[in-house]
């Protein structure tokens, strides 16, 4: 009889421990539902025609995660192959990782700035960059670029911001790309 008692109970933990981790968030689910926002956003942005300062009003605003898939979303539109994180957070300063054509690898930075960008933020990223040993990196932001950021620019970052990311959301067409893709 207690024989009976313990593999009830056993068999109760088992399925009991079986539920529980089905009802876990399974992996990459958040990034997911993030990509899945990033398609809704970039649709419903390229199919109105509002002002670019609303463009820009809508970015800022953003979940900062539907953010970066939204960028990567767009560099994959582009043609690269992109790589995402395995988590949004301590990510050592890397928001995305996009490979051209050659195989380059290539580090995004993604702000969703108000005001003026920190001229530190460029300076990490920078650094990051090269500790990566990456070919390049883009920090990509939605605020001004004030003249201590420009001082802080390796040779191998670009900035895109202002009608460089409206470009490359498909928002607008900008004569000279060189500077970003």
């Amino acid at each position: 009889m207690q024989l009976n008692h313990l593999l009830t109970a056993a068999i109760s933990l088992v399925v009991m421990g079986y539920l529980c981790y089905q009802a876990l968030p399974k992996k990459n689910s958040l990034h997911k539902v993030n990509q899945k926002k990033a398609k809704i956003l970039l649709k419903h942005l390229q199919h109105r025609n509002y002002d670019h300062a609303y463009v820009f009003g809508i970015l800022r605003n953003t979940n900062p995660f539907v953010f970066e898939e939204l960028l990567l979303l767009c560099f994959k539109k582009k043609g690269y192959k992109i790589k995402t994180n395995h988590a949004y957070t301590g990510d050592g300063g890397i928001d995305g990782t996009f490979f051209d054509k050659q195989g380059n690898k290539f580090l995004i930075q993604a702000k969703r700035y108000k005001n003026t960008i920190t001229p530190q933020h460029v300076k990490e990223f920078g650094l990051v960059v090269k500790r990566q040993g990456a070919a390049g990196g883009f920090f990509i932001h939605t605020g001004r670029t004030g003249f201590k950021s420009y001082e802080n620019l390796t040779t191998n970052i670009r900035f895109i911001s202002g009608k460089k990311l409206l470009n490359l959301l498909g928002l607008v067409q900008v004569s000279s790309m060189t500077d970003c893709t």
